[in-house]
């Protein structure tokens, strides 16, 4: 079998594609071709002799989910199954793939929050622990002052206060340190595998550490 070789120049470089194969740090001199349909027949050295005739492998349709139900999804990918079974193609519903992924993604969300509520427990427990020995070795000043006529809900105020910026400080830090380090797994996975690997900010959970801690610092301080 004779090989032909062509000198092309290339419009672009892509990072990735769906179906084909690209990467920016290559370790296999074999990687996809992107052309258009006369650019492979040309290429086809008289093989091919219309558009028609070019081979294909693998056809990706995309549709708007917005623009149409699930119902007419369901219909046209019906009506794509039976003209793929008679032409001896298969097709695949890629809706029915991501179902197990969203159901996984879901599991990792409870884990996560779950796991955040049990450290916000242990912790909401050792800040009361705290609290309440550093109550006690200064009960000799809280009386002092009590005597001078501060009032209780002022002393309450201080108590809050240290509270809530030892919770606060711990909560800001650890969550700058979690960033870093799922931020930089992330870039490196994207890098080993050559995949578009988003960082996502898990808001919701952010928003539920905050909370918690709040109402942490708030009844760590009236138990004592």
């Amino acid at each position: 079998q004779s090989s032909a070789f062509f000198r092309l120049r290339p419009l672009a470089f892509l990072r990735g594609a769906a179906g084909v194969k690209f990467s920016g740090y290559p370790e296999q001199s074999d990687q996809s071709l992107l052309v258009s349909l006369p650019a492979f027949m040309r290429l086809s050295d008289g093989q091919v002799a219309s558009v028609a005739d070019v081979p294909m492998s693998l056809y990706l349709l995309q549709i708007d989910e917005g623009s149409v139900t699930d119902a007419e999804l369901d219909h046209l990918a019906l009506r794509l199954r039976r003209i793929g079974a008679r032409s001896g193609c298969v097709m695949e519903d890629v809706r029915r793939r991501n179902e197990a992924f969203k159901v996984a993604l879901e599991a990792m969300d409870f884990f996560s929050g779950a796991t955040t509520t049990v450290a916000m427990a242990i912790s909401f427990f050792s800040l009361t622990s705290s609290m309440y020995a550093n109550i006690s070795e200064q009960s000799k000043e809280i009386g002092m002052l009590r005597a001078l006529g501060v009032r209780g809900r002022w002393v309450l105020r201080v108590y809050t206060l240290e509270a809530f910026t030892l919770v606060m400080s711990a909560t800001l830090l650890g969550l700058m340190m979690g960033t870093v380090v799922a931020f930089t797994v992330t870039a490196q996975r994207a890098l080993f595998t050559q995949l578009p690997v988003p960082f996502v900010f898990p808001w919701s959970i952010f928003f539920w550490v905050v909370g918690a801690s709040f109402v942490s610092a708030v009844a760590a301080s009236f138990l004592p």
